[in-house]
């Protein structure tokens, strides 16, 4: 149920804090379109549910939250209250999972006696109890023995302890590892100080500064026979520079090595040259070249997905073939496609209304819708301030541009969100579909028709359109000639023209792409490229492969990291240096 959660209500632009955002969420039915629930446990508690039994839980720190101050101790107590409910299950208690084990005993005893020492703390407010928590948990670790498994986890195991020379004399343990055995580290550097000089010192009856060498070579010895065993621990450079052994682990060494011996060297040295030293020669990733059988590769796409099966044919394989869909980013931020959804919407629901929308003050009353389904996304509310006059620039620009486009009379025919579909025949893996859906197409009282496409971002490049890399638009005009959007929309397309609304500085642009005999020629070329696109994935042969033209690659990747682009466009980069 958690993971249920967490893919269909925290994936993706974060709802407002708090149980009722994750309510909110759930209640405007925050789709799940592919496959969020494919990985859930078999049987998942319904979501309104696990939100119930959420609440509960948190009640006692709810409680906190939303009174006024209060003891410290009480927070505390309702924010363990609340940590046992959450942690309970139906075979364990709460607390009985919470506090068991090393951290858990750990972590109670601490609690405990932060609750006890905060009793001579005046009220404070819910907020502090964080960074209370924060700084009285600074610096602690409790370090699990993970070789417990299985066995009484009431058991304290021996912890590692760091320890100076005085320490470490005066303890007795199992092993013992003695490091920095480096010269001015172990034995430290000589120095007389300051203030006196060497005849200073021995005139005033003090030892001299070698007394301290002396006195770290009885540490060393001492260390090294308290323990059955013993690790010693050289670095091979020091401060950047190379590190010098101890002298007396050089003087042990040479001593072992006039009677044939030497000090053993530690497994895990061997452990670290093999982990560098790989098995043969390095060898480049090649770029993948999937060949699935043409009756697994997709029949129907659409317009949207041509121009990805173009530039990055391995994404249509990965989303089409396998079923993978990218999974969002937890809290990820409303990007422009969120913002482009409420542009799209809103003018959709302006243009179904009619012409008799134009007769008022049209600015003021797309301004309100827009501005209407901002508040219906329920976005966190500095965006949605960030949002709104945006969108209110935008719908004084579409107000002046369709009264400009209105001044020879209103058109005779407008539809929004007008979806369609044309069916390609002839081809060795049988019937294509290609589906689309156009924002807006005109049919003016001339019998002349005009395509609209509604960008809130970066609009594709005249070049891109007239190569065919983005054929988005073109493809839609190319249905409509084929009667793919109904026969009161069936026919040549006038023009094609991209609305740029932004609400920035300049709300908003319109853009035409091509008119007259040259939007002829591009839509037959475009139709032309897709049916020869099809024609080529019919083929067994052919592969689909990742980002093709390194030129024109897509742009958002979502497959890169399944087609580990970053690997091999690397090693293709260097070849072609």
């Amino acid at each position: 149920s958690a993971r249920l959660l967490e893919r269909v209500l925290l994936r993706g632009p974060a709802p407002r804090p708090g149980i009722g955002g994750l309510r909110d969420a759930l209640a405007r039915g925050r789709d799940d379109p592919h496959g969020a629930l494919a990985d859930r446990p078999d049987a998942p508690e319904d979501l309104a549910g696990f939100l119930d039994r959420v609440e509960r839980a948190l009640a006692p720190l709810q409680a906190c939250v939303d009174g006024g101050p209060m003891p410290v101790a009480d927070m505390l107590a309702g924010l363990v209250e609340a940590a046992e409910a959450l942690a309970g299950t139906e075979d364990r208690t709460g607390a009985d999972r919470l506090w068991s084990g090393e951290e858990g005993n750990a972590l109670g005893q601490h609690l405990a006696g932060l609750i006890a020492f905060c009793n001579i703390l005046p009220p404070q407010r819910a907020d502090v109890l964080d960074g209370l928590l924060a700084a009285s948990m600074a610096g602690l670790v409790v370090r699990s023995r993970r070789a417990l498994r299985g066995r009484n986890e009431a058991a304290v195991h021996p912890r590692i302890f760091i320890w100076g020379l005085m320490e470490a004399r005066l303890q007795a343990v199992e092993q013992v590892v003695l490091g920095g055995l480096v010269e001015t580290a172990w034995p430290p550097a000589t120095d007389p100080g300051p203030w006196m000089s060497r005849p200073m010192r021995a005139r005033a009856g003090l030892p001299s500064p070698e007394r301290a060498i002396g006195q770290a070579a009885h540490d060393f010895v001492a260390c090294a026979c308290a323990a059955p065993q013993v690790v010693l621990s050289v670095p091979g450079r020091r401060e950047g520079a190379p590190a010098v052994p101890a002298r007396w682990l050089v003087r042990l060494e040479a001593f072992l090595s006039g009677r044939g011996q030497s000090v053993p060297a530690h497994p895990a040295l061997s452990w670290l040259s093999r982990l560098d030293r790989p098995v043969g020669a390095p060898r480049p990733v090649a770029p993948p070249r999937p060949c699935p059988p043409v009756a697994w590769r997709p029949r129907a796409l659409a317009v949207t997905e041509i121009e990805t099966w173009m530039r990055d044919p391995y994404a249509i394989y990965a989303r089409r073939v396998l079923g993978l869909r990218r999974l969002p980013d937890l809290e990820e931020a409303a990007d422009a496609a969120d913002y482009g959804t409420i542009v799209h919407d809103a003018l959709d629901r302006w243009f179904a209304m009619g012409p008799e929308v134009w007769a008022g003050d049209p600015e003021d009353g797309l301004r309100r819708l827009f501005l209407m389904r901002l508040a219906d996304a329920r976005l966190r509310p500095a965006l949605a301030a960030w949002w709104a006059p945006r969108l209110a620039r935008i719908a004084g620009w579409v107000a002046r541009e369709e009264a400009a486009r209105r001044a020879d009379g209103p058109p005779e025919l407008v539809r929004t969100e007008q979806k369609g579909r044309v069916v390609l025949k002839g081809f060795a893996g049988g019937d294509f579909t290609l589906q689309g859906r156009a924002d807006r197409v005109d049919l003016d009282r001339q019998g002349r028709l005009a395509l609209f496409d509604y960008k809130t971002g970066t609009l594709p490049r005249r070049r891109s359109v007239i190569a065919g890399w983005s054929s988005q638009l073109v493809l839609e005009a190319a249905m409509m000639e084929r009667g793919g959007f109904g026969p009161e929309l069936t026919g040549r397309a006038g023009e094609l023209i991209y609305w740029r609304l932004t609400g920035g500085y300049e709300p908003g642009e319109a853009l035409p792409v091509a008119s007259g005999e040259e939007l002829a020629d591009l839509v037959a070329a475009c139709w032309l490229n897709l049916r020869g696109l099809i024609a080529t994935y019919d083929e067994v042969e052919q592969p689909y492969l990742s980002h093709p033209y390194p030129d024109e690659g897509p742009r958002f990747a979502d497959y890169a990291q399944l087609a580990r682009v970053a690997e091999w466009s690397a090693a293709r980069d260097e070849g072609g240096a």
